[in-house]
């Protein structure tokens, strides 16, 4: 576990929102999200590195719930939607609502802010970060893109490869694509587990060409159902979800990392 300074602004003053315990696996611990006072990102801190969140992913079989059929087209948002509505809405809402209605307010409060552009019919490449067994690729190839996609699991990685897609098994910043080389870049539900989200967006402008259009899409904990449950919040998810990001956030990061 390591104290740093925010991702976003490099500031270290920030306010001490919840300690959270993981529900998840059988190891207890716990975790602190703070928000910073500059920009307003919140983060888990102190954050544990990349090692110490290897038992999470390795333990949380259904965080990464790929069938060994190559047809399944499942995305690995929908499976981890399915794992947590099935799990930790129980757990968080049975005391204040009925499940029922738990449920309802979930899915409610998935309207995500989202930076996704529509896509364009004009053959160029896209990259697909956290592209899971490949499911959007699949349906963005049918418009005659080339598609190219990144996912750290390696059991979804090979499904996509033997569907006949283009997808690396690692980190973006490891698939050393070119300079300039994307038209469009999907970054889909995948800022929140890195533990530089600055790096990350970076990364992807690195390689995108100028003009072209970088999709953007996390959950939103300035959301209606966030500010209802606060610390019960099912998405919170720690602590797989490092950082946590609002629209006024995202603005924020759009002006100091000198995007266009």
């Amino acid at each position: 576990m390591e104290y740093i300074k925010c991702d976003l602004c490099g500031a270290d003053d920030y306010t001490r929102l919840y300690r959270l315990k993981q529900i998840f696996i059988s190891k207890e611990a716990f975790f602190t999200l703070v928000k910073c006072k500059k920009c307003g990102l919140i983060y888990i801190n102190p954050q544990p590195d990349k090692q110490e969140m290897l038992p999470y992913y390795m333990e949380l079989e259904n965080y990464y719930a790929y069938k060994s059929d190559e047809n399944d087209s499942t995305e690995l948002y929908t499976r981890l939607l399915h794992s947590i509505s099935n799990h930790a809405i129980r757990e968080a809402f049975k005391e204040r609502h009925p499940i029922n209605i738990g449920l309802l307010l979930y899915y409610i409060s998935r309207h995500r802010f989202s930076t996704f552009p529509r896509e364009k019919r004009n053959h160029g490449k896209i990259l697909d970060v956290g592209t899971g067994s490949g499911f959007y690729l699949k349906q963005v190839k049918k418009l005659g893109w080339n598609v190219y996609g990144v996912d750290i699991n390696a059991q979804a990685a090979k499904i996509a490869n033997r569907n006949g897609l283009n997808v690396f098994c690692g980190e973006l910043a490891d698939a050393k694509y070119p300079n300039n080389f994307f038209d469009l870049i999907r970054i889909s539900m995948v800022l929140e587990h890195v533990h530089s989200p600055r790096e990350y967006i970076n990364e992807a402008y690195r390689v995108l060409k100028p003009g072209g259009l970088l999709g953007i899409s996390v959950p939103n904990i300035g959301g209606y159902t966030a500010h209802l449950y606060k610390e019960k919040w099912a998405i919170l998810d720690v602590p797989q979800h490092l950082f946590q990001f609002t629209d006024k956030c995202f603005a924020y990061g759009h002006f100091a990392l000198g995007l266009r």
